[in-house]
C-alpha cells in the first residue's frame, strides 16, 4: 500500500504527476479521511478537483485510520500535521510505504522504520522508467521548485538524476 500525505498529493497534482504516478504504481495510492480534507479544502482549485474526482472514481482509496490511539500519540510525540499523522498511521496499521516530503514525517518513519519516498523520488523513478519522456520530466521538474519547497541544490540534483 502506498500512503500520501497533502502536501505531496497537491504537489504531485499541481506538477501535473498525479495521473502519471497512479497509472505506474506498484500498489494503489491510499489517502485516510484527514489528507482528503487538508487536500480538497481549496475546493476552487484545480488541483483539489482533480484529487475529489481521482477519490470519486475510486482511482485513490480512502481507508479509515482505526487505530486511534496510535495516530494520537504520533501526533503528540512528533508533534506531526494531523494528515500526515494519520498517513503515517495507516502506514502502520497495513505495513504501507508513505509518500511525503514533510521532514517530520521523514523522521517518524526512521523511528518507525516504514518505507517513505518524496515526489522527488518519484518523479525520477517514472523518468527512469521511462513512463515521462525528457520533456515532461524537464516541465515536471520545474513545476516541483515552483510549488514544492526544494532548495536550488536538490532541484539541481534532480536534473541530474533524470538525464
Amino acid at each position: 500500500m502506498m500512503v500520501i500525505d497533502s502536501s505531496t498529493l497537491i504537489l504531485l497534482a499541481k506538477a501535473g504527476l498525479l495521473d502519471k504516478v497512479i497509472d505506474h504504481a506498484k500498489t494503489k495510492m491510499t489517502i485516510p479521511q484527514k489528507v482528503l480534507d487538508e487536500a480538497t479544502r481549496k475546493e476552487g482549485l484545480a488541483d483539489a478537483q482533480l484529487i475529489k474526482r481521482r477519490v470519486s472514481d475510486q482511482t485513490i482509496d480512502l481507508r479509515p485510520v482505526k487505530d486511534r490511539q496510535l495516530y494520537a500519540k504520533i501526533v503528540k510525540d512528533f508533534n506531526m500535521g494531523l494528515g500526515e499523522a494519520e498517513a503515517l498511521t495507516l502506514c502502520l496499521e497495513h505495513q504501507g510505504t508513505l509518500i511525503s516530503d514533510d521532514k517530520k514525517a521523514m523522521n517518524a518513519c526512521k523511528v518507525f522504520q516504514v518505507p517513505f519516498a518524496t515526489a522527488a523520488n518519484l518523479l525520477v523513478e517514472l523518468h527512469r522508467t521511462k513512463h515521462l519522456s525528457r520533456e515532461e520530466t524537464q516541465a515536471a521538474i520545474y513545476s516541483l521548485g515552483r510549488f514544492g519547497r526544494y532548495s536550488a541544490e536538490y532541484i539541481r540534483k534532480m536534473k541530474e538524476d533524470c538525464r
